[in-house]
């Protein structure tokens, strides 16, 4: 059973950028009349904004952010897994680490711009509710 380890990260990390690239080219497939607008890591640090990524081994799977967007709210964005290990579970375990991040930092409130299409929508509903942890969290 592969070990799954979550680990805050900078945004301008090179995994951090890879699957932000990643995520945006698979935006403009699903969506090729919006632009991706990608995470200006300046602007991302200067909001206090985290990031994390999770690790299986040497390889990052999935990432997920937020940044505080009122006194006690922040806004979840960029969630993202790779199409080869989607289905287990690693969304989930990405926003339950946010979610903890969040409250120690005395943020309460969560908010999140949610996908464009409802069959999007589904997805992430499903993933939320069932989950394959086919991996032990580390």
């Amino acid at each position: 059973m592969p070990t799954l380890s979550l680990i805050e990260t900078d945004v301008a990390a090179p995994a951090a950028r890879d699957l932000i690239a990643t995520l945006d080219a698979e935006l403009l497939l699903r969506y090729p009349n919006e632009l991706p607008n990608g995470i200006d890591a300046d602007a991302f640090r200067a909001a206090d904004g985290c990031m994390v990524l999770a690790w299986m081994g040497d390889v990052a799977p999935g990432c997920a952010a937020f940044r505080p967007v009122a006194p006690d709210t922040i806004e979840i964005e960029r969630v993202f897994v790779r199409a080869g290990q989607r289905g287990r579970g690693v969304s989930k375990l990405l926003l339950a680490w946010l979610e903890q991040r969040a409250l120690q930092s005395r943020l309460w409130r969560l908010i999140m711009n949610p996908p464009n299409t409802q069959a999007d929508c589904d997805g992430h509903q499903k993933n939320s509710v069932e989950s394959d942890q086919s991996f032990r969290v580390n």
